[in-house]
């Protein structure tokens, strides 16, 4: 499966089948790993009043390719959004979701719902 900048895809999940993923970066990571840097399209539901958007979502080539369900197309939804979060990213030297990107969604809802939860180094 080849992935390129500007692909749109739909992703394996249940709770998640109105978001779709569009690719606006792909570049190295530590230990000869692959980044590949999405927008989750359309905000992500978490309550009947709350929703979370997911401008910039990096993750490890290997997961994200395992998480694609179907090819939908191309897009740049998202580009403006998405490059002000890369850039934090960046600027505090980011990791990468190694997890599916339906499980990476939950996690980052579990922890925006509960922020009491999360432990600071």
């Amino acid at each position: 499966m080849e992935i390129k900048i500007g692909q749109l895809w739909s992703f394996k999940t249940e709770r998640f089948q109105d978001n779709a993923v569009v690719i606006h970066h792909i570049e190295p990571f530590a230990d000869d790993l692959i980044s590949i840097h999405v927008t989750i399209i359309n905000d992500v539901k978490v309550s009947e009043s709350q929703a979370i958007g997911f401008g910039h979502f990096p993750f490890e080539q290997n997961s994200f390719k395992d998480s694609l369900n179907e090819l939908i197309g191309t897009s740049d939804e998202g580009h403006e959004t998405f490059k002000e979060g890369y850039k934090y990213w960046k600027n505090a030297n980011g990791g990468v979701f190694t997890v599916s990107i339906n499980e990476a969604i939950e996690m980052s809802i579990e922890t925006n719902m509960n922020p009491d939860r999360v432990v600071e180094e």
